[in-house]
């Protein structure tokens, strides 16, 4: 596989960050190995040689499993492997979400990859790997793996933004923080279970404050035990597009191929997640330690789903005028799966009043318009 597919701003931040880490003996966890982990991992492992730091690499494994097409495309047609909103009635997929099932020649499925937990992430730890590059793995939420300085290489490097330093306090309290010399704010402004392949994060009772200037501190969230599952992206070759339009260029009117996604999940215990470490002097046989799937779980449980209790009159807000909505609320949003979240917010108490009384649930469907789907 080739070595470049993966996040390419990684290894110049690596660059930069080597001596800082073996100087202060930080452990860097990276999930910026896209498709192919073990070739970022050997390109680190040259890079810490280059350097003559004494550095252990080491790489997650067994997200990939493209090997399991022919498999996986049995067990979608049986149904033992449902669309991942195959549970919503409302959801209805698109007309050819599924031809790639009929066309496995003209229509391949071309990656696979399921998100791995935080199992392998701590084995490598333990066993004193130093840096661990990582594929696709889902946000680790325990605090042995976050005592680890978990770097993601997306931020925008023109603005110099600060990466966030999380200090664990206890198992759900934590400060949010980060570095004094570089940019960001840090501040309060940032469905009640956050569901990811290490534990349900229960966020209904979640408090935040501000503790001092970029300082807030977090507390009040809850964990409980996952699903047995976890989610599985397949892409598929798709067809052809082309568009023109009226300008001097003429390049997009050649057919250009895609790409198709079918989003499902599948049992842990159907994944050999493992870490693989190198040698301090080669990349050839790392040693490999295999994890089991977790040993205790539970189904997911449908998400709260209500309007505010005891909302305010909006009558009661006094003379009104049109506005649009971003001039008064803040808002991110994710995608997963086919699907989008979205998080809209306040930032004053009486707005916080009003806000909470207007965006129903209602509301946010005549504002989606045609594009809502339950």
């Amino acid at each position: 596989m080739p070595w470049n597919l993966r996040i390419p701003q990684v290894p110049a931040g690596l660059q930069q960050t080597l001596e800082i880490a073996t100087e202060k003996r930080i452990k860097i966890v990276i999930n910026g190995g896209a498709i192919n982990p073990r070739g970022l991992a050997e390109e680190t492992h040259k890079l810490v040689k280059e350097k003559a730091l004494n550095l252990t690499v080491a790489y997650v494994n067994g997200d990939n499993i493209i090997h399991k097409a022919h498999r996986i495309l049995a067990d979608i047609n049986s149904g033992a492997l449902a669309h991942l909103d195959s549970h919503n009635e409302n959801i209805h997929l698109a007309k050819d979400s599924l031809d790639f099932l009929d066309h496995p020649e003209t229509i391949p499925v071309v990656y696979a990859n399921a998100y791995l937990s935080y199992r392998a992430i701590t084995a490598g730890l333990d066993q004193g790997a130093d840096i661990i590059i990582c594929g696709r793995v889902a946000n680790a939420q325990t605090s042995r793996v976050l005592s680890a300085i978990l770097q993601k290489p997306f931020s925008e490097t023109f603005l110099r933004l600060s990466l966030s330093i999380v200090e664990i306090v206890s198992s759900d309290n934590y400060v949010v923080t980060k570095h004094e010399g570089l940019n960001a704010i840090i501040t309060l402004d940032t469905g009640n279970l956050y569901l990811n392949s290490d534990i349900k994060a229960d966020i209904t009772h979640i408090k935040v404050k501000e503790e001092t200037t970029n300082r807030v501190y977090v507390l009040g969230i809850k964990g409980y035990l996952p699903p047995a599952t976890t989610k599985l992206a397949i892409f598929h070759k798709g067809a052809h597009f082309a568009s023109i339009h009226c300008t001097l260029k003429i390049r997009t009117v050649i057919t250009s191929t895609f790409l198709g996604f079918f989003p499902t999940k599948i049992r842990e215990s159907k994944l050999t997640d493992a870490i693989d470490i190198f040698g301090r002097d080669s990349v050839q046989s790392p040693t490999r330690t295999i994890v089991s799937p977790p040993k205790s779980t539970e189904p997911l449980k449908d998400r709260d789903n209500y309007d505010a209790p005891r909302a305010t009159s909006l009558a009661s807000f006094g003379v009104t005028v049109n506005r649009p909505l971003g001039d008064l609320t803040l808002g991110r949003s994710g995608d997963k799966g086919g699907n989008v979240n979205i998080g809209l917010y306040v930032q004053t108490d009486e707005q916080w009043r009003w806000f909470r009384s207007f965006m129903t649930r209602a509301k946010l469907q005549e504002l989606i318009g045609a594009d809502w789907q339950d």
